[in-house]
């Protein structure tokens, strides 16, 4: 489960540890419910093959949101966020109320991938 201290993101939690599955993440669904995919060791993503738009959440090692980004369309770049160790990828509307400074619970957040591979 993923949450912050006022609100429970997702009931269920992916984290992306291998090269196919952070390729693939979340392209090509048509839906997503209760369910965030996490991808360590990255402060950038896109939504190249996705047929919904997402919301995303960039935090720190810690689990420290540094941005979000609300309802990105598919066929976009995101931002690269400097401060972030990891990407949360969400259903859109899933990160609403969750602002930068929130600390996310439930994650992977204090263990460290090998390195910062961006997308």
């Amino acid at each position: 489960m993923l949450k912050t201290n006022e609100k429970i993101i997702a009931q269920k939690t992916t984290i992306a540890h291998s090269f196919i599955s952070r390729f693939i993440g979340l392209m090509g669904r048509r839906e997503i419910h209760d369910e965030a995919y996490i991808f360590p060791g990255t402060n950038a993503i896109h939504t190249f093959f996705m047929r919904i738009p997402i919301d995303v959440i960039y935090a720190t090692r810690q689990g420290e949101v540094v941005k979000v980004v609300h309802r990105m369309e598919p066929w976009r770049v995101g931002p690269w966020v400097r401060k972030a160790w990891w990407v949360v990828e969400l259903e859109a509307d899933g990160a609403v109320g969750v602002k930068p400074g929130t600390t996310l619970e439930g994650g992977p957040w204090g263990s460290e991938p090998t390195k910062n591979t961006g997308y």
